[in-house]
């Protein structure tokens, strides 16, 4: 089960360069799907696993959110710590920040954060991150044998 409620979601204009651009739409635009996922104040789990990545608790009054992640095209979510965390959410705000936060700034926001996960240095580490996982699921499906197990040949 999943800690978020989505808020909403936007066709947002990229650059013709973008890696993980949608089609061109009827005007021309180069665009990608950017979508809010809010954490409702009613989730309040907290400790190790939780701390580390996800603001804290906050009294709960008439639907008001613990906090915000801004998430596109390449955030992940899943990570050995908590299943429920977001790898690299575009932007990350607290209830409190995303109620005051205007609509330029929050664009603005969503922009910088875009415009620094498309640049080549970036999407390199994310290609070596990526490698390093499949690598771990590989190593995790193979089968393990025990050294112990192994007899001996004898010789001769």
């Amino acid at each position: 089960m999943s800690i978020y409620a989505t808020m909403w979601s936007l066709h947002f204009p990229v650059d013709e360069g973008y890696c993980f651009a949608d089609e061109p739409g009827a005007n021309g635009c180069n665009c990608i799907d950017i979508y809010a996922q809010g954490v409702p104040a009613h989730i309040d789990y907290t400790g190790p696993g939780w701390d580390e990545w996800l603001p804290a608790p906050v009294e709960d009054t008439d639907g008001n959110m613990r906090a915000v992640f801004i998430c596109g095209p390449k955030t992940r979510k899943v990570t050995e710590r908590n299943g429920q965390e977001y790898v690299n959410a575009l932007v990350v705000l607290s209830g409190a920040e995303y109620d005051c936060i205007t609509f330029r700034d929050l664009f603005n926001r969503i922009t910088d954060a875009i415009e620094e996960a498309n640049k080549p240095e970036r999407l390199r580490q994310e290609i070596v991150e990526l490698q390093d996982e499949l690598a771990d699921i590989e190593s995790a499906e193979s089968p393990v044998t025990d050294p112990a197990s192994k007899k001996e040949e004898p010789n001769g």
